[in-house]
């Protein structure tokens, strides 16, 4: 058992660790695919067909890439903030064990990675970011019409979720962590350009996360609104504000009532 999958124990039993070494027999999905538009067409409508008995485009497209996202962010963010290594995650470097619905369920790496050579946030997730998730994204983006943001607010979502879930392990490294917030946190990198995966969530007054944009969940009749979706929240809130005005206007014509007689 590798050093990173070991730690896909107790507290991250609930999440897949990836496989390293050659690869297996088992068929995997080169990385090299997700920059073929034509290609993850086929993939994203086979697993709206197949897990959301949909064929709604947009929505299985986002939906495929929050499958897509967990299975890379997690290891990755286990990696740097558990071992302080870097995992290899150029698409070139990766493979991808697929569900039988072409959904992405864990990654396939030829090694352990390596340590970080800087402490410099972009530079240290720029595998993650710059040689994945970017080329990803703008393929997804292509194929479905969906605005790039949407699939950013995806990872991003994703990226807040496993740096809250890992700052909590007894083995996380404050250095390491502090690169991992900063990625949250700084709205523009080193070169000025705007960093795509800043504060992709908000926490209200009640303490419940919501995240910046919505996932178009929604448009899977089935599956509706998320908990921490933005339009779903903005309902609940005037549902709310809706249901207090309604009961002030009550009491204002029961009194009003009360001194004409």
């Amino acid at each position: 058992m590798s050093s990173l999958q070991w730690l896909y124990q107790d507290a991250l039993s609930a999440f897949t660790a990836p496989s390293f070494g050659p690869r297996p027999p088992t068929p995997l999905l080169p990385g090299e695919a997700l920059s073929d538009a034509a290609q993850l067409r086929q993939h994203v409508l086979h697993f709206g067909a197949a897990d959301l008995n949909s064929d709604d485009l947009k929505a299985s497209a986002s939906l495929w890439s929050r499958w897509h996202f967990s299975a890379v962010i997690a290891p990755a963010l286990a990696a740097h903030l558990l071992l302080s290594r870097q995992l290899p995650l150029a698409l070139n470097q990766v493979a991808l064990h697929l569900s039988d619905s072409r959904r992405t369920e864990r990654l396939h790496f030829a090694h352990e990675g390596s340590a970080p050579q800087t402490s410099e946030p972009f530079a240290v997730f720029s595998l993650l970011i710059d040689a994945h998730l970017t080329s990803v994204i703008a393929t997804l983006a292509s194929l479905s019409g969906v605005s790039p943001r949407v699939f950013w607010n995806n990872a991003g979502t994703y990226f807040d979720y496993f740096t809250d879930v890992f700052a909590a392990h007894p083995s996380v490294e404050p250095q390491r962590l502090a690169e991992a917030h900063a990625i949250l946190t700084q709205r523009q990198r080193p070169d000025g350009q705007l960093n795509p995966l800043y504060q992709p969530v908000s926490v209200g007054a009640d303490g419940k996360r919501k995240r910046r944009l919505c996932c178009l969940r929604y448009r899977i009749p089935a599956l509706g609104y998320c908990d921490n979706c933005p339009i779903a929240c903005k309902r609940r809130h005037e549902k709310a504000d809706t249901k207090k005005a309604r009961a002030v206007h009550g009491r204002g014509r029961k009194e009003g009532s009360k001194q004409r007689v």
